[in-house]
Protein backbone atom coordinates (compact mmCIF):
# COMPACT_ATOMS: atom_id res chain seq x y z
CA UNK A 1 0.00 0.00 0.00
CA UNK A 2 1.83 3.16 -1.18
CA UNK A 3 0.22 5.58 1.27
CA UNK A 4 1.57 3.93 4.41
CA UNK A 5 -1.78 3.63 6.19
CA UNK A 6 -1.30 0.13 7.59
CA UNK A 7 -0.50 1.14 11.17
CA UNK A 8 -3.47 3.46 11.48
CA UNK A 9 -5.78 0.74 10.12
CA UNK A 10 -4.73 -1.91 12.64
CA UNK A 11 -6.98 -0.59 15.38
CA UNK A 12 -9.79 -2.97 16.41
CA UNK A 13 -12.40 -0.22 16.92
CA UNK A 14 -15.44 -0.16 14.66
CA UNK A 15 -14.26 3.16 13.18
CA UNK A 16 -10.98 1.57 12.05
CA UNK A 17 -12.85 -1.41 10.65
CA UNK A 18 -15.07 0.99 8.70
CA UNK A 19 -12.00 2.88 7.47
CA UNK A 20 -10.45 -0.39 6.29
CA UNK A 21 -13.63 -1.31 4.45
CA UNK A 22 -13.57 2.05 2.66
CA UNK A 23 -9.85 2.27 1.92
CA UNK A 24 -9.64 -1.30 0.65
CA UNK A 25 -12.49 -1.01 -1.86
CA UNK A 26 -11.62 -1.27 -5.53
CA UNK A 27 -13.20 2.16 -6.12
CA UNK A 28 -10.92 3.78 -3.53
CA UNK A 29 -7.93 1.97 -5.03
CA UNK A 30 -8.73 3.17 -8.53
CA UNK A 31 -9.31 6.72 -7.30
CA UNK A 32 -5.97 6.73 -5.48
CA UNK A 33 -4.35 5.38 -8.63
CA UNK A 34 -5.96 8.19 -10.64
CA UNK A 35 -4.59 10.82 -8.24
CA UNK A 36 -1.11 9.33 -8.39
CA UNK A 37 -1.17 9.30 -12.19
CA UNK A 38 -1.95 13.01 -12.55
CA UNK A 39 0.91 15.53 -12.57
CA UNK A 40 -0.56 18.29 -10.39
CA UNK A 41 -2.06 15.94 -7.78
CA UNK A 42 1.24 14.03 -7.67
CA UNK A 43 3.07 17.26 -6.82
CA UNK A 44 0.63 17.90 -3.98
CA UNK A 45 0.73 14.32 -2.68
CA UNK A 46 4.53 14.24 -2.81
CA UNK A 47 4.59 16.89 -0.09
CA UNK A 48 2.65 14.68 2.30
CA UNK A 49 4.40 12.66 4.98
CA UNK A 50 1.87 9.89 4.26
CA UNK A 51 3.79 9.12 1.07
CA UNK A 52 6.87 6.97 1.88
CA UNK A 53 10.07 9.00 1.93
CA UNK A 54 11.84 6.81 -0.63
CA UNK A 55 8.99 7.24 -3.09
CA UNK A 56 8.93 11.01 -2.53
CA UNK A 57 12.67 11.19 -3.12
CA UNK A 58 12.48 9.08 -6.26
CA UNK A 59 9.71 11.34 -7.59
CA UNK A 60 11.55 14.56 -6.71
CA UNK A 61 15.09 13.61 -7.71
CA UNK A 62 14.59 11.59 -10.87
CA UNK A 63 12.34 13.99 -12.76
CA UNK A 64 9.22 11.83 -13.02
CA UNK A 65 6.00 13.62 -13.93
CA UNK A 66 3.72 11.57 -11.70
CA UNK A 67 3.97 9.41 -8.59
CA UNK A 68 2.79 6.47 -10.67
CA UNK A 69 5.79 6.89 -12.99
CA UNK A 70 8.09 7.05 -9.98
CA UNK A 71 6.43 3.97 -8.51
CA UNK A 72 6.75 1.91 -11.71
CA UNK A 73 10.21 3.19 -12.67
CA UNK A 74 12.40 0.62 -14.36
CA UNK A 75 16.12 0.16 -14.02
CA UNK A 76 18.22 -0.77 -17.08
CA UNK A 77 17.89 -4.38 -18.17
CA UNK A 78 21.37 -4.72 -19.68
CA UNK A 79 23.24 -5.14 -16.40
CA UNK A 80 22.95 -8.90 -16.05
CA UNK A 81 25.23 -10.66 -16.13
CA UNK A 82 28.25 -9.24 -17.96
CA UNK A 83 28.75 -5.73 -16.56
CA UNK A 84 26.73 -5.74 -13.34
CA UNK A 85 29.77 -5.83 -11.04
CA UNK A 86 31.59 -3.23 -13.10
CA UNK A 87 28.74 -0.71 -13.02
CA UNK A 88 27.55 -1.48 -9.50
CA UNK A 89 30.53 -2.74 -7.48
CA UNK A 90 29.47 -4.50 -4.31
CA UNK A 91 25.79 -4.64 -5.21
CA UNK A 92 25.84 -8.41 -5.70
CA UNK A 93 27.28 -8.99 -2.21
CA UNK A 94 24.55 -11.56 -1.54
CA UNK A 95 25.50 -13.55 -4.63
CA UNK A 96 28.78 -15.35 -3.84
CA UNK A 97 28.55 -17.38 -7.04
CA UNK A 98 29.42 -15.84 -10.43
CA UNK A 99 26.24 -14.34 -11.86
CA UNK A 100 27.35 -15.09 -15.40
CA UNK A 101 27.76 -18.84 -14.99
CA UNK A 102 25.49 -21.78 -14.39
CA UNK A 103 22.15 -22.28 -16.08
CA UNK A 104 20.82 -23.72 -12.82
CA UNK A 105 21.36 -20.52 -10.84
CA UNK A 106 18.02 -18.97 -9.90
CA UNK A 107 18.10 -15.21 -9.38
CA UNK A 108 15.72 -12.87 -7.65
CA UNK A 109 13.06 -11.64 -10.10
CA UNK A 110 12.60 -8.36 -8.18
CA UNK A 111 13.98 -6.01 -5.57
CA UNK A 112 12.14 -6.66 -2.33
CA UNK A 113 11.95 -8.70 0.86
CA UNK A 114 12.02 -12.49 0.68
CA UNK A 115 10.43 -15.20 2.79
CA UNK A 116 10.93 -18.88 1.89
CA UNK A 117 8.62 -21.62 3.16
CA UNK A 118 7.97 -25.31 2.65
CA UNK A 119 4.68 -26.39 1.11
CA UNK A 120 3.03 -29.14 3.15
CA UNK A 121 -0.20 -30.93 2.24
CA UNK A 122 -1.16 -28.16 -0.15
CA UNK A 123 -0.78 -25.47 2.51
CA UNK A 124 1.81 -22.84 3.41
CA UNK A 125 2.32 -21.51 6.92
CA UNK A 126 3.83 -18.14 6.13
CA UNK A 127 3.31 -17.08 9.74
CA UNK A 128 1.02 -18.53 12.43
CA UNK A 129 -1.47 -15.82 11.47
CA UNK A 130 -1.17 -16.51 7.72
CA UNK A 131 -1.80 -20.08 6.58
CA UNK A 132 -2.43 -20.21 2.84
CA UNK A 133 -4.54 -22.82 1.06
CA UNK A 134 -3.10 -23.46 -2.40
CA UNK A 135 -6.43 -24.61 -3.77
CA UNK A 136 -7.89 -21.21 -2.95
CA UNK A 137 -4.73 -19.46 -4.09
CA UNK A 138 -4.25 -21.09 -7.51
CA UNK A 139 -7.10 -23.52 -8.19
CA UNK A 140 -7.61 -27.22 -7.42
CA UNK A 141 -5.86 -28.62 -10.51
CA UNK A 142 -2.68 -26.61 -9.96
CA UNK A 143 -2.73 -27.13 -6.20
CA UNK A 144 -2.75 -30.90 -6.70
CA UNK A 145 0.81 -30.67 -8.05
CA UNK A 146 1.91 -29.61 -4.55
CA UNK A 147 0.07 -32.31 -2.60
CA UNK A 148 3.41 -33.90 -1.67
CA UNK A 149 5.29 -30.70 -0.89
CA UNK A 150 7.31 -28.04 -2.67
CA UNK A 151 8.99 -24.67 -2.10
CA UNK A 152 7.37 -21.26 -1.79
CA UNK A 153 9.26 -18.00 -2.34
CA UNK A 154 7.40 -14.80 -1.43
CA UNK A 155 8.85 -11.45 -2.55
CA UNK A 156 7.21 -8.38 -1.00
CA UNK A 157 7.88 -5.05 -2.72
CA UNK A 158 7.84 -1.58 -1.18
CA UNK A 159 6.78 1.62 -2.99
CA UNK A 160 10.34 2.75 -3.78
CA UNK A 161 11.23 -0.50 -5.53
CA UNK A 162 11.30 -0.97 -9.29
CA UNK A 163 7.92 -2.64 -9.85
CA UNK A 164 8.93 -4.80 -12.78
CA UNK A 165 9.27 -8.57 -12.66
CA UNK A 166 11.97 -10.66 -14.37
CA UNK A 167 12.26 -14.35 -15.15
CA UNK A 168 14.39 -15.99 -12.42
CA UNK A 169 15.55 -18.80 -14.75
CA UNK A 170 15.54 -19.52 -18.47
CA UNK A 171 11.84 -20.28 -18.76
CA UNK A 172 9.33 -21.49 -21.34
CA UNK A 173 5.77 -20.22 -20.92
CA UNK A 174 3.47 -23.23 -20.57
CA UNK A 175 0.15 -21.48 -19.99
CA UNK A 176 -1.61 -18.24 -20.74
CA UNK A 177 -1.31 -15.94 -17.68
CA UNK A 178 -4.52 -16.51 -15.72
CA UNK A 179 -6.33 -13.64 -13.98
CA UNK A 180 -7.73 -14.69 -10.60
CA UNK A 181 -10.09 -12.70 -8.35
CA UNK A 182 -9.85 -9.65 -10.60
CA UNK A 183 -13.34 -8.47 -9.68
CA UNK A 184 -13.02 -8.77 -5.90
CA UNK A 185 -14.69 -5.80 -4.27
CA UNK A 186 -11.82 -5.30 -1.81
CA UNK A 187 -8.05 -5.22 -2.40
CA UNK A 188 -5.86 -5.57 0.69
CA UNK A 189 -2.39 -4.27 1.43
CA UNK A 190 0.27 -6.99 1.27
CA UNK A 191 2.49 -5.36 3.86
CA UNK A 192 3.35 -8.43 5.93
CA UNK A 193 2.62 -6.88 9.33
CA UNK A 194 -0.77 -5.67 8.08
CA UNK A 195 -1.49 -9.02 6.42
CA UNK A 196 -0.71 -10.77 9.71
CA UNK A 197 -3.04 -8.40 11.55
CA UNK A 198 -5.87 -9.14 9.08
CA UNK A 199 -5.22 -12.86 9.32
CA UNK A 200 -5.32 -12.89 13.11
CA UNK A 201 -8.17 -10.44 13.69
CA UNK A 202 -10.44 -11.04 10.69
CA UNK A 203 -9.32 -14.33 9.16
CA UNK A 204 -8.46 -12.67 5.86
CA UNK A 205 -5.68 -14.41 3.91
CA UNK A 206 -4.51 -11.52 1.72
CA UNK A 207 -2.34 -13.53 -0.66
CA UNK A 208 -5.16 -15.88 -1.65
CA UNK A 209 -7.86 -13.21 -1.87
CA UNK A 210 -6.30 -10.28 -3.75
CA UNK A 211 -6.29 -9.94 -7.53
CA UNK A 212 -3.44 -12.05 -8.92
CA UNK A 213 -2.01 -13.42 -12.15
CA UNK A 214 -0.86 -17.05 -12.31
CA UNK A 215 1.60 -18.29 -14.96
CA UNK A 216 2.88 -21.84 -15.40
CA UNK A 217 6.48 -21.96 -16.61
CA UNK A 218 9.12 -24.57 -17.42
CA UNK A 219 12.63 -24.11 -16.02
CA UNK A 220 14.51 -25.43 -19.02
CA UNK A 221 17.80 -26.11 -17.19
CA UNK A 222 15.96 -28.39 -14.75
CA UNK A 223 13.24 -29.61 -17.13
CA UNK A 224 10.81 -28.88 -14.31
CA UNK A 225 7.59 -26.82 -14.21
CA UNK A 226 7.06 -24.05 -11.72
CA UNK A 227 4.55 -21.26 -11.14
CA UNK A 228 4.85 -17.51 -10.84
CA UNK A 229 2.09 -15.71 -8.99
CA UNK A 230 1.93 -11.91 -9.28
CA UNK A 231 -0.27 -10.50 -6.54
CA UNK A 232 -1.84 -7.07 -6.55
CA UNK A 233 -2.42 -4.85 -3.53
CA UNK A 234 -4.28 -1.73 -2.53
CA UNK A 235 -4.02 0.84 -5.33
CA UNK A 236 -3.06 -1.76 -7.95
CA UNK A 237 -4.53 -0.70 -11.26
CA UNK A 238 -3.22 -3.61 -13.33
CA UNK A 239 -0.58 -6.30 -13.68
CA UNK A 240 0.75 -5.99 -17.23
CA UNK A 241 2.42 -8.89 -19.05
CA UNK A 242 5.26 -7.48 -21.20
CA UNK A 243 6.97 -10.67 -22.42
CA UNK A 244 4.89 -13.76 -21.79
CA UNK A 245 3.80 -15.57 -24.95
CA UNK A 246 2.75 -19.21 -24.60
CA UNK A 247 5.39 -21.50 -26.11
CA UNK A 248 8.13 -18.87 -26.05
CA UNK A 249 11.33 -19.29 -24.01
CA UNK A 250 12.74 -16.25 -22.22
CA UNK A 251 16.24 -15.88 -20.84
CA UNK A 252 16.89 -15.47 -17.13
CA UNK A 253 16.76 -11.76 -16.30
CA UNK A 254 14.32 -10.85 -19.10
CA UNK A 255 11.51 -8.58 -17.97
CA UNK A 256 8.27 -10.57 -17.77
CA UNK A 257 5.77 -8.02 -16.47
CA UNK A 258 5.18 -4.89 -14.44
CA UNK A 259 2.72 -3.57 -11.88
CA UNK A 260 0.85 -0.31 -12.27
CA UNK A 261 1.00 0.07 -8.52
CA UNK A 262 1.63 -3.35 -7.07
CA UNK A 263 3.18 -5.42 -4.43
CA UNK A 264 4.09 -9.05 -4.33
CA UNK A 265 5.50 -11.92 -6.39
CA UNK A 266 5.51 -15.60 -5.42
CA UNK A 267 7.38 -18.53 -6.96
CA UNK A 268 6.07 -22.04 -6.30
CA UNK A 269 8.34 -25.02 -7.04
CA UNK A 270 6.81 -28.54 -7.07
CA UNK A 271 8.47 -31.23 -4.92
CA UNK A 272 10.38 -32.82 -7.82
CA UNK A 273 11.91 -29.41 -8.56
CA UNK A 274 12.55 -28.56 -4.90
CA UNK A 275 14.55 -31.77 -4.46
CA UNK A 276 17.04 -30.63 -7.11
CA UNK A 277 17.96 -27.28 -5.58
CA UNK A 278 19.84 -25.72 -2.69
CA UNK A 279 18.83 -22.34 -1.27
CA UNK A 280 21.78 -20.16 -0.29
CA UNK A 281 22.05 -20.17 3.55
CA UNK A 282 21.65 -16.39 3.93
CA UNK A 283 18.06 -16.61 2.68
CA UNK A 284 16.94 -19.19 5.20
CA UNK A 285 18.77 -17.97 8.29
CA UNK A 286 15.70 -16.72 10.14
CA UNK A 287 12.23 -18.17 9.63
CA UNK A 288 10.38 -15.11 10.91
CA UNK A 289 12.46 -12.35 9.31
CA UNK A 290 12.17 -11.16 5.74
CA UNK A 291 15.56 -11.00 4.03
CA UNK A 292 16.20 -8.05 1.73
CA UNK A 293 17.06 -9.06 -1.82
CA UNK A 294 18.15 -7.18 -4.90
CA UNK A 295 17.15 -8.04 -8.42
CA UNK A 296 19.51 -10.66 -9.87
CA UNK A 297 20.87 -11.76 -6.50
CA UNK A 298 21.57 -15.50 -6.63
CA UNK A 299 19.02 -17.35 -4.49
CA UNK A 300 19.23 -20.98 -5.54
CA UNK A 301 21.68 -23.36 -7.24
CA UNK A 302 21.27 -26.91 -8.46
CA UNK A 303 22.54 -29.60 -6.10
CA UNK A 304 24.79 -30.79 -8.91
CA UNK A 305 26.21 -27.29 -9.55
Amino acid sequence: MPLGLENSLKNKKWSSRLARDIVMTRFASKFAGFLANTAWTSRLLAKSSKIPRNLRETFANEGYKTLNEAFTHRYPRTLFPADFEQKFPGKSRRAPLPCGGGEKIMISPVDGYLNIREIKNGRIELYPEIVLDLEKMMGAENAQIFADGGKFFLFTLKPHHDHTVDYPLDSRVLSEPEEISRENSRVFSTDLNFARFLGKEEGIMVFQENHRVLTKLLATAYDEPYFMLEIGATNVNSIVQDNCQVGETYSRGTQKSHFNFGSTVALLLPPSFAQKIEVLPIFSRDFYTSVEVQRRDVLVVGKDF
